[in-house]
């Protein structure tokens, strides 16, 4: 069965962004633990880096962390901000600049526009911060352009890439915008159900949707 790492981002001190009486690592936290839940119901292996609210160390560390866990892949879940200028919209997606397979990207990308915007999918690099924008053939579900050469900017996607895991950074909407928040809110378990299907569709598990 396919070994899945879930992360719920941020934990403990560490509440990552703050807007409209909403906690990131709340968000992230219940999320990530109903991803986990419903993953095992299709028959995954899934280990959660945490299952309550505590600091389970940076996002470097926790990249070590699922580097020596070895699963076949790894998601950190978060909600995004624009520095509480509130002017960004929509789900975006942060992937390894060396990634080539883009299953799981594609499908959740399809998934996440029937319920939100989805801005992009991105690869972001070190040295000069450049955001890569990237881009996937339809037929062959792969990128169409890799880039071996850059360092990555996430500590989780450096090293736990480090170790041969892919991990992606999914940022399910942006916090600081009132009616993002207020689109995410009464469809949670539809971000929920997107996440999973993509990663059954992803590994091609069966899907069944939650009773």
């Amino acid at each position: 069965m396919p070994h899945i790492v879930v992360d719920a981002g941020h934990g403990g001190f560490d509440s990552g962004a703050s807007f409209f009486g909403y906690k990131e690592k709340d968000i992230n936290l219940s999320v990530s633990r109903k991803v986990a839940a419903r993953l095992r119901q299709l028959g995954f292996q899934v280990t959660e880096l945490r299952t309550d609210d505590s600091d389970v160390g940076n996002a470097g560390v926790r990249g070590k962390k699922i580097a020596e866990l070895k699963p076949d892949f790894a998601i950190s879940i978060h909600a995004n901000s624009s520095g509480g200028q509130g002017k960004l919209q929509g789900a975006e997606i942060y992937t390894p600049m060396t990634k080539s397979p883009a299953r799981f990207e594609y499908y959740l990308r399809e998934e996440l526009r029937k319920l939100t915007k989805f801005r992009h999918i991105w690869s972001k690099e070190s040295r000069t911060q450049k955001l890569y924008e990237r881009h996937i053939d339809p037929d062959s579900k792969k990128y169409t352009q890799t880039y071996p050469d850059k360092a990555e900017f996430y500590g989780i996607i450096r090293e736990s890439r480090a170790g041969g895991v892919n991990t992606d950074i999914i940022e399910m909407f942006y916090l600081d915008s009132e009616p993002d928040l207020y689109t995410f809110l009464p469809q949670e378990d539809k971000f929920v159900e997107a996440i999973v299907k993509a990663m059954a569709e992803a590994f091609n598990m069966k899907y069944t949707a939650p009773a």
